[in-house]
């Protein structure tokens, strides 16, 4: 399968989300193409707390939406608390995407992005220390880059979206891009 391809091929060490690395995300993510669901509950509250945090989004939203768009496209995801609980999940991705942003890719302190991968996983207090210090401006940046990424992303997931039967809500936000 795709999806446990693009799972398996990620860097999961470098992708961050709202807690620091998102080393637990494709446990959670794996954890959507099971029978499990009380694992299907804490796998889409995660997204609901990490990937995308109160209408902020991370850049693992990035990976977490491609893994998601594909795994529903190739029927991977098959139970319908999931399929149910990841549409829902990309039309709120897709309201927190709407910002206009720069076309050009902005600037990314990559000393900055090497120090934080170098923090220790299991230290959300060094993460949010480093924040404090000097971070803020390089996840800002990581932001944008996200929505870029994401807006150019749009058309995919208007189609899955349209094809799985999303409300003109959960579309709303992510047509404006995909065109």
């Amino acid at each position: 399968m795709l999806s446990v391809l693009l799972l398996d091929s990620v860097d999961w060490s470098r992708q961050i989300h709202m807690y620091g690395k998102a080393t637990d995300t494709p446990t959670h993510l794996r954890a959507l193409l099971g029978n499990d669901t009380e694992a299907i509950r804490r796998a889409l509250q995660h997204l609901d707390s990490a990937p995308l945090h109160q209408g902020t989004v991370a850049p693992a939203a990035v990976t977490c939406a491609q893994f998601i768009v594909t795994a529903l496209n190739e029927k991977a995801i098959s139970q319908q608390c999931a399929i149910n609980g990841v549409l829902e999940w990309l039309g709120e991705l897709g309201s927190s995407i709407d910002y206009d942003v720069p076309e050009e890719k902005p600037r990314v302190d990559n000393t900055l992005l090497e120090e934080l991968f170098q923090m220790n996983d299991d230290e959300m207090e060094e993460f949010f220390d480093f924040l404090d210090d000097n971070g803020m401006e390089l996840m800002d940046s990581l932001y944008v880059q996200s929505l870029q990424e994401l807006h150019a992303y749009a058309p995919n997931v208007v189609d899955t979206l349209t094809r799985f039967g999303a409300t003109q809500e959960a579309r709303a936000g992510w047509e404006k891009y995909a065109h």
